[in-house]
């Protein structure tokens, strides 16, 4: 004999979204998503426009956070350097960076972004997670011609 159980809500005994996940279950996912470009010249840290804030619902839980698409390219004759930070409530936690090299013909090469973290708030009080990036000088460029670039957290149950 098969049993199924049907339901609209799963609601905790003594408060709502107390329920108990089994470890590696998704509780929630929040993204943010940048479809215009976004260039800089400055060698200190500029605001992508990649942000996202989220609450967690269990202190426990860990966050994996992915950075996804578009692609970095520069616009001069000379090779360009670009780093792109992830920041967790204004610290830095992770940094990604590459050296991107000038092609035959003053063609720019670029790459894209496809870089994953994991993060431990340690809290229940919301958290905000944004990329910032700088160039050594040259003008580099967060290109999403095409393809938009994505800030995804997802809070997993631990």
């Amino acid at each position: 004999m098969t049993s199924i159980l049907k339901t609209d809500k799963i609601e905790g005994v003594t408060a709502s979204g107390t329920v108990a996940m089994p470890a590696g279950h998704v509780i929630q996912t929040q993204r943010s998503t940048i479809t215009s470009q976004v260039s800089t010249d400055s060698t200190s840290y500029a605001d992508t426009g990649n942000s996202v804030t989220i609450t967690p619902k269990f202190s426990s839980s860990m966050m994996f956070i992915m950075m996804l698409g578009g692609r970095i390219t520069y616009g001069t004759s000379t090779a360009g350097q670009l780093s792109v930070q992830l920041h967790v409530d204004g610290v830095n936690t992770a940094q990604f960076v590459d050296t991107l090299q000038q092609g035959s013909n003053n063609v720019a090469y670029g790459f894209t972004l496809c870089q994953s973290f994991f993060h431990s708030p340690n809290t229940t009080s919301a958290v905000v997670y944004k990329t910032v990036f700088k160039s050594n000088g040259t003008n580099v460029s967060y290109n999403t011609t095409g393809v938009p670039i994505s800030l995804i957290v997802q809070e997993i149950a631990q």
